[in-house]
């Protein structure tokens, strides 16, 4: 069987060599990925980045590169991916910023760059945590009726402070609105018919929207009305 010699763009998934000073003496665009080029210094494959990082660089066929441009084009570099990564992720969903650092630190992105992204995300408005808490209570709140402390939770695990959480949560949900409670109540009533003891049918229902994160006040002071609710189900 006759082999394929490799062309000089086929660099795709070869380990890069050690990096050696000296002229570029050609640049090629890669075959599997037409963002990334193939960088050859002295005749010889040197390394692969991409495109964009390479024309911004000002380098060209015939420059030198020595070890210090080197080193500073792979910080842009690094910088790009994070870049691109993180721009992947907001495509799909908001995110906080303490969110995209703990995905990009799960991929080993490179850490010394996380600020500098975060800090042009938030300048160019990509970052906005209040935006995304008010988005995210107002999901939650809708399609889970999760009440102010599971709010508030989930959104300190997304890296979004008291400060910014608790007004809004004030704000979206109003202090005498139980139809989340009942919706609750209605959606799990079968399981708590179940229990036949009125006693312990009240603490699974109690339970149950203490869970959810809704204030035991509210739970308490409406738990015989809950309790209706459910003896009325079919």
């Amino acid at each position: 069987m006759r082999r394929r010699n490799k062309t000089r763009q086929e660099h795709n998934d070869a380990p890069e060599p050690e990096f050696s000073p000296g002229r570029i003496t050609s640049v090629s665009t890669q075959t599997r990925n037409s963002s990334r080029v193939s960088v050859f210094i002295e005749g010889a494959f040197s390394f692969g980045c991409f495109k964009a990082v390479f024309l911004a660089s000002g380098l060209a066929v015939g420059r030198e590169l020595d070890a210090a441009s080197y080193a500073a084009l792979m910080k842009e570099e690094a910088r790009f991916k994070l870049r691109e990564y993180w721009l992947g992720l907001l495509g799909r969903r908001a995110h906080t910023a303490a969110e995209l650092v703990r995905k990009a630190r799960q991929k080993d992105y490179d850490a010394s760059q996380f600020e500098r992204v975060l800090q042009e995300f938030r300048e160019r408005n990509y970052l906005n945590d209040e935006a995304f808490a008010r988005a995210y209570i107002q999901e939650m709140s809708t399609i889970k009726k999760w009440g102010p402390a599971k709010l508030k939770l989930e959104l300190r695990k997304r890296g979004v402070s008291d400060e910014v959480s608790n007004p809004l949560i004030a704000a979206l949900i109003p202090e005498d609105d139980i139809s989340a409670l009942e919706a609750l109540v209605r959606k799990n009533s079968r399981r708590f018919k179940r229990e036949s003891d009125i006693l312990k049918r009240k603490k699974k229902i109690a339970d149950h929207l203490l869970r959810k994160g809704h204030k035991p006040e509210q739970v308490f002071r409406h738990l015989d009305h809950f309790l209706e609710i459910v003896s009325q189900q079919p």
